[in-house]
């Protein structure tokens, strides 16, 4: 069923120049139900900090509700205290993929084939800003892969025996056909959950350090820990 099992990946894409002459690395960070192969969010960044995997799933459940569990590989971007906290936080358990199986991760794999597509036609229409980018990758998403025949579901139906209309199924079709309610939380409790935060130790004389600088608290607290919102 949709909502069982997701993915999340990040891939490198293309150099883009803005329109001061600054080249700009980007990167897409996906995240796909495993059942119907729809994306529940995809956007480009201009980095690949583990921010922006946290951003990925957490823009996905505000959109589509609460999931059972993540499979992500074992980058620094997936193996992320905030990112496990976030998802203990809602109910998500985090599963791994063993080391150097591609095969595991092959469903977004396959979705990354769509998103060199995407990367070709900026060939010949180039864009200047990582927005731009992400205007023109939200039209060719919806249109080009989730609206889509996808092969990847017709295959599984037809190893069960199960007939496929002449027209295909898409992703979109396969994730509103299938019987498993969405389950929402309330925004701001998502928003919590997501929430980053750091912990600092007080020390002797009442001040911790934070990013290179030094807060005073009080000495009464020396020895505790504060933690930080971010």
């Amino acid at each position: 069923h949709r909502l069982e099992l997701y993915q999340v990946d990040i891939k490198y894409g293309p150099v883009i120049g803005d329109k001061e002459g600054n080249k700009i690395q980007t990167y897409l960070s996906s995240l796909i139900d495993d059942h119907s192969r729809l994306i529940l969010h995809s956007e480009w960044f201009d980095n690949q900090k583990k921010e922006i995997v946290e951003d990925t799933v957490h823009k996905a459940v505000l959109k589509y509700g609460l999931f059972d569990s993540l499979y992500v590989d074992n980058g620094k971007q997936y193996i992320s205290e905030q990112l496990q906290l976030s998802c203990a936080r809602i109910g998500v358990k985090i599963r791994h993929a063993p080391p150097f199986s591609g095969k595991s991760k092959g469903k977004i794999e396959r979705f990354h084939q769509t998103v060199d597509r995407f990367i070709a036609e900026l060939t010949a229409s180039p864009v200047h800003s990582i927005s731009e980018m992400n205007e023109k990758w939200k039209v060719f998403l919806e249109e080009d892969y989730q609206k889509k025949k996808h092969e990847g579901i017709a295959g599984y139906y037809r190893s069960k025996g199960v007939d496929v209309p002449k027209e295909g199924i898409s992703p979109l079709q396969e994730w509103n056909r299938d019987t498993r309610d969405l389950k929402f939380m309330d925004s701001g409790n998502v928003s919590e959950a997501f929430s980053r935060e750091e912990t600092r130790q007080i020390d002797q004389t009442g001040c911790f350090e934070f990013r290179g600088v030094t807060y005073e608290a009080s000495a009464a607290y020396a020895g505790l820990k504060v933690k930080i919102d971010l």
